[in-house]
């Protein structure tokens, strides 16, 4: 299995259409080697940015029921958008600033 993996990808190409499937499969196939809960952190430089993705990602996941199945919570209050699976794996969406990474999660 890779554990490590590089994109160079220019701004405005399309990085999302290249995260949103990795993360994806972070946070529904593939489970930490202890087994324990994971939490991913999609960072982008401004807030607006990161929500954008949160949201096509809940599109995603809202158009599928076998998806959805496995979602405790969706968050959407503004700075805590983020997904929680029964699983105990959270995706959170966040800026990259240091007040962001104190906030409260879901």
């Amino acid at each position: 299995m890779c554990t490590e993996h590089g994109e160079l990808v220019a701004r405005q190409n399309g990085k999302g259409g290249v995260l949103s499937p990795a993360t994806m499969a972070h946070l529904y196939l593939w489970p930490k080697p202890d087994g324990e809960p994971k939490t991913i952190v999609h960072t982008a430089h401004q807030f607006k940015t990161a929500r954008e993705a949160f949201l096509r990602l809940r599109r995603v996941i809202q158009l599928s029921a076998i998806l959805m199945g496995e979602v405790t919570r969706i968050s959407t209050g503004h700075g805590e958008e983020g997904f929680e699976l029964a699983n105990g794996n959270r995706l959170l969406y966040l800026a990259r600033s240091r007040a962001s990474a104190s906030r409260p999660t879901c």
